[in-house]
């Protein structure tokens, strides 16, 4: 799974989040999401959702990193649905 869930427009770089990975597994569900500089895709940061704890990165600031996980707190409920429902087509299509 790699979906763009949305992109983000700062004041020098635009932002590609992307949903990577969704654990679901009893009693276990995460998240894991890449954010990306659009010009530059060796400048990432990896976080783990519910949480969004940083794992790893490069090329961002440790301010940035706070804003990228503020960012994703604050669409939380969409990026889950967005995860879910990907997640979901691919099982039925490969049932």
């Amino acid at each position: 799974m790699k979906m763009l869930h949305s992109k983000i427009h700062g004041k020098n770089r635009t932002y590609c989040v992307y949903i990577m990975y969704l654990a679901d597994e009893p009693d276990v569900e995460y998240i894991k999401i890449r954010v990306e500089d659009e010009n530059d895709i060796s400048c990432f940061a990896e976080f783990t959702m519910p949480g969004q704890y940083c794992s790893r990165s490069h090329g961002f600031s440790e301010q940035e990193i706070m804003k990228l996980a503020k960012y994703l707190l604050n669409h939380t409920g969409t990026i889950w649905d967005m995860a879910r429902e990907d997640n979901e087509g691919k099982i039925s299509a490969n049932a």
